[in-house]
């Protein structure tokens, strides 16, 4: 070991900067105490630590704060500062976590508003000013502070904290973000990055000290699906595949895999029965977390399956960006989704009738996710294909009968989408779903999310056969499929990079623009090399894409992401299409050995595609095509430790991953 304290985080120089210090945490509370039992998510379950995945640096050591503030108060101060110093200010800190529930949970999934701001408040009023705000010399003594440090799980809680603020400013804008002022007090020499690298550290080396692994609560499983957006935008994406293994086996130490429904629960609380542990026996003694999940608490029950639900998800759809492997079966699973209420109806959800509950269709931010959890469940079901492929040591791909199975699985899905998340060019315009939207904002952007998962989907998933089909005119539907899944990529993306800044940043689809910009090249060589009759309209929109999609990959942030590719990322070879607006046979003619190699001989007549491509700003058409794999994308990457090395002057869509 290189004799560092684990549990303490790279300090940043902090610039000598007076704060409001009107904004300072409230004062302890004598009472603050009290309610100690309500700060851990669950009492603390027996768990081996042999069940760890990831390696755990001086373990021993690192779990120790809660008893060094027992014992050495002074060196507990100096290690707490370390971490107590990476907050904002009280004002800031609440306008980041304001921030967080208002524009970031709603694609995350895994928090409840209501719940956290409740311990948010005991856990500021528990931090020590002096050591928050560095507003004068150490002074304080052990009767100063709450015992609430003194109790290991509480360590989560603060680990939580940092994960919200790593997650929140990783994913707004900067300029625009309405805590920015607070990172002018650190001097990283304007490399935000550095800022986010130590929310992250302080995160994790948190985690370690609330003893997480024989401790487990639902702030730790919140905490560490957060901590995955920081690898994903590094799209290392081994590295959140056991980040969500370890999740899930956590979770299922607490029983969050067999939790059954709210109707169930209600039925219980109706019926004034109680939720029992197993019938005890001898099995019990040696398995200690094998009892229900905070049994008579309705809000925290739908909570963990709230949770239970993202990690499900993540599991089934990365499991096609990995090995094909996942860990959760239907015979393992027995927690449905949550209902599609929202954090206020949970407040009163005894007070609910069934109809509401029953209603899947409802405006939530939890319908979203049910509809992922369906889509990834088609995921799965391509996974456990490959895996059976790649036993019998066959080529790793979907063949057109499976992928029409697929389409066809996913087709159902998408039919039963609620009218506030169509891209129909009709649903989206009507008062009543605009009314909708106005009341719940996060609604617009999970809609736009939904659908450019959907159309990348189906994109990789057609995008293998596209050889085929350009040369054999009877079977367009792959074609159809990647020209609007490129099409709605590059729209999804320009809605989020418009000018109000108010969207999230969603890196990984900078991965997706590649994979679009590279099909609507090859697409386009097709035409310039066998002089089709494309109407000069239908061109314009495929060249318009084109360009939009070069424009945006030659950002200075996105060339920093390309570099991750085992090869240059050919952006002249594809600004090639990218000039003038003119139809085909206006155009230099391109010798068909000037195309790519996937542009193959394509059918005569190219006009016939003019219903597929978008007419509009936005996606056209009624998503009945729209039919294929979805993905937890702002949990997921295409690419990572594992992508193989490819040229992409010889492009196989399906080396990006499905």
């Amino acid at each position: 070991m290189d004799g560092t304290d684990p549990a303490r985080p790279t300090k940043m120089r902090r610039m000598r900067k007076p704060r409001d210090q009107g904004n300072g945490p409230a004062s302890l509370s004598p009472g603050v105490d009290d309610d100690l039992d309500d700060l851990s998510a669950e009492p603390p379950l027996a768990f081996s630590r042999a069940a760890g995945v990831l390696p755990l640096p001086l373990y021993e050591e690192s779990k120790s704060l809660a008893a060094t503030f027992q014992n050495q108060l002074e060196d507990w101060e100096r290690r707490m500062e370390s971490f107590f110093v990476l907050l904002p200010a009280p004002g800031d800190l609440d306008a980041i976590v304001t921030l967080f529930f208002e524009r970031l949970e709603p694609l995350v999934g895994c928090m409840c508003e209501s719940l956290f701001l409740r311990e948010y408040e005991k856990l500021k009023a528990c931090i020590p000013s002096n050591l928050w705000l560095a507003a004068q010399s150490r002074k304080s003594s052990k009767s100063t502070y709450s015992q609430f440090w003194a109790y290991p799980e509480n360590y989560g809680l603060l680990a939580l904290l940092f994960a919200i603020l790593n997650a929140s400013c990783d994913s707004m804008h900067l300029e625009t973000h309405p805590a920015r002022s607070a990172w002018a007090y650190y001097d990283f020499g304007g490399d935000f990055g550095q800022v986010l690298d130590n929310l992250h550290s302080a995160s994790i080396s948190l985690l370690t000290a609330s003893q997480y692994l024989e401790r487990p609560t639902l702030w730790i499983l919140q905490a560490i699906i957060l901590l995955q957006r920081r690898a994903y935008n590094k799209f290392l994406i081994s590295v959140n595949v056991i980040a969500n293994a370890l999740a899930i086996r956590i979770a299922q130490s607490m029983g969050l895999n067999r939790l059954g429904s709210l109707k169930d629960d209600l039925k219980r609380v109706r019926s004034h029965t109680t939720l029992q542990d197993h019938p005890q026996g001898w099995v019990v003694g040696y398995l200690p977390w094998v009892r229900e999940f905070a049994p008579n608490d309705l809000q925290k029950r739908e909570l963990a399956r709230k949770i239970w639900t993202t990690l499900v998800a993540a599991d089934w759809l990365r499991s096609m960006h990995f090995d094909f492997s996942y860990m959760i079966t239907d015979e393992t699973n027995h927690t449905a989704p949550p209902a599609a209420l929202t954090d206020e109806e949970l407040n009163v959800v005894e007070t609910l009738p069934d109809a509401i509950i029953d209603d899947p269709k409802r405006p939530s931010p939890q319908t979203y996710h049910r509809i992922l959890l369906s889509l990834s469940r088609t995921v799965r079901s391509a996974s456990q294909i490959l895996m059976d492929k790649m036993l019998r040591h066959e080529t790793l791909q979907l063949d057109l009968a499976q992928v029409r199975e697929m389409d066809m699985q996913i087709g159902n899905v998408v039919q039963e989408l609620p009218s506030y998340f169509r891209f129909d060019g009709i649903s989206e315009l009507s008062s009543s779903v605009q009314s909708i939207i106005a009341r719940y904002p996060y609604l617009a952007v999970q809609r736009l999310l939904l659908q450019e998962m959907i159309h990348f989907r189906m994109l990789v998933l057609h995008a293998p056969h596209l050889h085929t089909v350009m040369r054999d005119p009877s079977d367009r539907r792959s074609l159809v499929a990647c020209i609007e899944g490129a099409c709605v990529v590059v729209t999804v993306w320009e809605e989020l990079q418009r000018d109000d800044k108010s969207n999230p940043q969603i890196h990984y689809i900078k991965w997706h623009l590649i994979v679009a910009a590279v099909v609507l090249d090859s697409i386009i060589a097709c035409i310039h090399a066998n002089q089709s009759a494309t109407s000069e309209t239908d061109y314009w929109r495929l060249k318009s894409s084109l360009r939009n999609a070069v424009n945006f990959l030659h950002e200075p942030d996105t060339q920093n992401l390309l570099k991750r590719l085992p090869k240059a990322m050919p952006l002249d070879h594809l600004q090639r299409f990218c000039g003038s607006p003119e139809p085909p046979e206006k155009q230099e003619q391109h010798h068909p050995s000037s195309a790519l190699p996937i542009a193959s001989p394509f059918v005569n007549d190219f006009a016939q595609l003019g219903d597929a491509i978008p007419r509009s700003g936005v996606p056209d058409g009624t998503l009945d095509d729209a039919d294929l794999l979805s993905s937890l994308d702002f949990l997921l990457t295409e690419n990572g430790a594992s992508m193989p090395d490819m040229n992409l002057f010889d492009f196989d869509p399906s080396q990006i991953g499905l």
